[in-house]
């Protein structure tokens, strides 16, 4: 299962707080990392909420493209069977991964982004960079990082 940390929010008397998680982000890339965002972002989803599958390809190719709509088109049936309390969008983004992340995050003022989370070696991460990494480091949103889970 997955790992979620809860941050009490001010209240709203504070002026500022943390509302219901309903419109979030997921990044896809349709490794077993993104079935786990999908999957954390299904549980912290409130009832009503929407979200928004993204993926992201750093250079536009009609025929990948194609193969990820269809891929998405497949996972938001699946989703949608599972929690028809959730709306479920998707979007084929091209460039840099979480900047297109970040920019949709911040066109639909939302309220997290979910992405999956590999485990690398520290020189990985220092030679190649982590897209969860960065989003974490820059987002404005809370960022919910769904482990992998290797055996």
């Amino acid at each position: 299962s997955a790992s979620v940390t809860v941050v009490p929010g001010k209240t709203a008397r504070d002026g500022i707080g943390y509302r219901p998680l309903t419109r979030l982000v997921v990044g896809v890339d349709f490794s077993e990392a993104a079935e786990r965002a999908v999957e954390l972002a299904l549980a912290v989803a409130g009832k009503g909420g929407v979200l928004h599958l993204a993926h992201v390809a750093k250079q536009s190719d009609p025929t990948r493209q194609l193969a990820a709509g269809q891929a998405l088109q497949e996972w938001l049936a699946e989703i949608e069977a599972a929690r028809p309390d959730v709306t479920v969008q998707v979007h084929l983004l091209t460039g840099e991964p979480a900047d297109a992340l970040l920019a949709l995050a911040r066109q639909i003022h939302a309220d997290a982004l979910a992405v999956g989370s590999r485990s690398h070696s520290a020189l990985h991460q220092v030679l190649l960079g982590s897209v969860a990494a960065r989003l974490v480091e820059v987002s404005p949103v809370p960022v919910l990082l769904a482990p992998l889970v290797e055996d």
